[in-house]
């Protein structure tokens, strides 16, 4: 993504990182009808005021910037009975999670209005990510029933929507214009390459049985003896296109003479340096500990998720063969060797 977390809730599918929650069960509370208008994020339209006439834009950047990127619980207003209402996405039912992830590319069509201003793309009532004018961004969903919407930079939803029901091992390309101006489907004709396919979702190796496990919650930040021992392994890799930019990436280092190698736009102060604009100029830090790799997000501009789920800036997280790491918006994949 991206991807984001709306309260508690986050777009963390086991299998490949997407969405696993579904908004098909959201009815008003006050009537239970079902018939219902996204309005946005709560205290979106103070936030409007604040930034247009008080302060200007730029100060409102200044102070809201956290929230933007966090993300805000959605408001939803019932057709039938005039409700408004704060709704939460719920975990989506056996038969409602598909065998194969769907992936979508979500695409900003290029316009002179709002150039500088990024809009919010939420997948089934989750922040996906900000997207910037004439950019994309690529994310998977694994439940059928699946709702897209869009947030300008203070939380207002635009009124379109787009419900659809995804297929497995499908994809979806939409392109967005203050509303949704065309969908296509299936990899061939939605312009999304197997390539980008393969790095938001790479093959999965055969997994054995999983074994009863006792999960002990780890002090912070992670030592060495919170993670269990595996067989040394000096090297590492991370490899990825950029889509904006068409750029591939692919780093390596070794374990012994770079145990803490740091990612960013800023060549003199990352060792893994990279073109995009979401990436901070020092994003990210690497760090082995006994065959392990620990991940850390360096309080970034756009934050770092794994496999989609948001890391806490400064808090190390383990990162294993396979694991799909985004930087701001650019997917990396990372490889054990």
């Amino acid at each position: 993504m991206a991807i984001g977390q709306i309260a508690h809730l986050k777009l963390d599918c086991p299998h490949c990182g997407g969405s696993d929650v579904t908004l098909k069960d959201l009815k008003c509370p006050a009537c239970a009808a079902d018939d219902l208008q996204i309005i946005g994020a709560k205290g979106a339209e103070a936030r409007v005021w604040i930034g247009t006439l008080l302060i200007g834009w730029l100060l409102y950047r200044w102070f809201y910037a956290g929230t933007i990127k966090a993300g805000w619980p959605i408001r939803y207003k019932c057709k039938k009975c005039g409700h408004k209402f704060i709704g939460e996405p719920t975990k989506a039912q056996e038969d409602e999670m598909l065998p194969a992830p769907c992936m979508i590319r979500f695409e900003r069509t290029s316009s002179i209005f709002g150039a500088w201003v990024p809009q919010i793309v939420h997948l089934n009532g989750v922040k996906v990510g900000p997207v910037k004018n004439g950019k994309s961004i690529v994310f998977p969903t694994c439940v059928k029933h699946n709702v897209i919407f869009v947030t300008d930079q203070y939380g207002m939803a635009f009124r379109d929507r787009y419900a659809f029901e995804a297929q497995p091992g499908a994809s979806l390309m939409l392109r967005f214009n203050r509303k949704f101006t065309q969908a296509t489907v299936d990899t061939k004709d939605s312009g999304i390459s197997q390539r980008e396919v393969n790095e938001a979702q790479p093959p999965l190796p055969p997994q054995p049985a999983p074994a009863p496990v006792r999960h002990i919650p780890p002090p912070l930040p992670m030592h060495a003896r919170d993670i269990p021992a595996l067989p040394p392994s000096p090297r590492w890799s991370l490899q990825g296109r950029d889509p904006d930019t068409a750029r591939d990436y692919n780093f390596e280092w070794d374990e012994h003479t770079t145990p803490a190698p740091t990612l960013g736009r800023s060549s003199s102060d990352s060792d893994f340096r990279v073109e995009n604009d979401t990436v901070s100029r020092q994003h990210a830090r690497f760090r082995c500990v006994g065959g392990n790799l620990l991940l850390t997000d360096l309080h970034s501009s756009n934050g770092t998720r794994k496999n989609g789920v948001p890391l806490t800036p400064g808090q190390e997280v383990l990162v294993t063969d396979g694991s799909i790491l985004t930087f701001g918006n650019l997917s990396l994949s990372l490889r054990r060797k």
